[in-house]
């Protein structure tokens, strides 16, 4: 395995669900925020799969962008939230019984499968809208400004 390269930036949703495509549409963002020479590698993905350990093993840190449910958020119309994920991430083996991976999982893949588990932050928005279609609500809509702030904070300074 080669020596770990560019961080990483991993949008995470489908862009026609509304809310839940703002991971999508942070990660088409991000160039702009490399304008000023900073670098990373951006991807945007409907799920994170397996196929993803490699990339995330060979980086220094990963983002990943989501979208959280507001049911699902501890304190409602608070988003969004940048959080540190831990370096030991979860057990590989619950891959079995798993139809998709979190961040946590996809980290511990890649420590299990090559030996390395990068720094991971997860930044994640409230989402009140998953219907069909490309609008965000006005809730998520609220929160873009300051998700943008967390991520040029994290892409010029490495943490948050």
């Amino acid at each position: 395995m080669s020596p770990p390269s560019l961080p990483l930036v991993i949008g995470i949703g489908n862009p026609l669900r509304r809310d839940d495509g703002v991971g999508w549409r942070l990660a088409a963002e991000w160039g702009l925020l490399q304008a000023a020479g900073n670098r990373a590698e951006v991807l945007a993905v409907q799920q994170l799969l397996p196929e993803l350990a490699d990339r995330v093993a060979r980086s220094h840190r990963v983002l990943f962008i989501d979208a959280a449910l507001a049911g699902v958020v501890a304190e409602p119309g608070s988003g969004p939230w940048l959080e540190q994920l831990p370096l030991n991430g979860s057990d590989p083996g619950s891959l079995a019984r798993s139809h998709g991976l979190d961040p946590p999982l996809l980290l511990a893949l890649a420590s299990h499968l090559y030996g390395r588990c990068p720094r991971a932050h997860r930044l994640l928005l409230e989402g009140r809208s998953t219907d069909h279609g490309t609008a965000f609500s006005a809730a998520m809509r609220r929160q873009l400004p300051a998700a943008r702030e967390l991520m040029r904070h994290w892409l010029e300074e490495g943490d948050a």
